[in-house]
């Protein structure tokens, strides 16, 4: 039978899984029977059975095999243990550092032009995007914009332009950012969270946005000297053309 080195997609699902529980997780005997099926593509129902079977809280030689070689993976790899926060600070720090900010990319999903149906292009030339995330805080992302010359019709991430006109997707709000403005993104669960707010608990927006300011350590003045924040606001200044 393959292990688990052997499998390129199960060594995917796996990793998929490390970065939702975290590596700890696997080695516990009560979830690493359900990962070990998970990886490998098993019916959830013949895990329901398989718990009806045991009586006892052992590893059987499948799930210790399983155990054994995410072990070895992770002694070889000890990135994979990093939380997936650290992991997105790391790589968000590091493109923008060269000068290309990759964090979040937003990019239509439109491949033709609504017009005369022709494949659109892909413009080289990325911008900058401040983005305001519920869960990741304020960070530098980049959109991507897709043209069609003929036409004169340029698709953004969540609605498109002609002739000078914005014109917004009818499931733009299903996104999981919304473009505000050229240069500025607001994650969808951030508006949802303070629209409740502001609506069930009568909460003002300032409030709500000092509160957003120190939950993710922008202290006093955000766009203070010194702070990541301002850093990366004069940054993108300096890239604005």
């Amino acid at each position: 039978m393959v292990g688990l080195f052997g499998d390129y997609s199960r060594l995917f699902r796996l990793f998929h899984v490390i970065n939702i529980v975290g590596a700890r997780v696997v080695s516990i005997s009560t979830f690493a029977s359900v990962i070990r099926k998970f990886v490998w593509g098993d019916n959830p129902e013949n895990e329901v059975n398989s718990k009806k079977r045991k009586k006892t809280d052992s590893f059987d030689e499948k799930e210790s095999m399983f155990v054994a070689e995410t072990d070895s993976l992770l002694d070889l790899f000890p990135e994979i243990r990093k939380e997936g926060s650290e992991v997105f600070n790391s790589f968000h720090n590091f493109s923008v550092s060269c000068g290309n900010p990759m964090a979040t990319i937003l990019v239509t999903k439109q491949e033709s032009c609504r017009m005369c149906k022709k494949p659109l292009l892909l413009d080289p030339n990325t911008h900058v995007v401040v983005i305001y995330d519920e869960q990741r805080g304020t960070y530098l992302g980049s959109r991507v914009t897709k043209n069609c010359n003929s036409c004169k019709v340029h698709e953004q991430y969540g609605y498109w332009t002609c002739k000078g006109k914005r014109h917004f997707e009818i499931d733009c709000l299903e996104n999981d950012f919304l473009l505000s403005s050229e240069d500025t993104a607001l994650g969808m669960s951030l508006i949802r969270q303070c629209a409740n707010l502001l609506i069930v608990g009568a909460v003002p927006f300032s409030t709500y946005s000092k509160s957003y300011n120190r939950r993710f350590g922008y202290h006093g003045n955000v766009n203070e000297a010194g702070s990541s924040f301002a850093n990366e606001k004069l940054w993108l200044k300096r890239k604005r053309r």
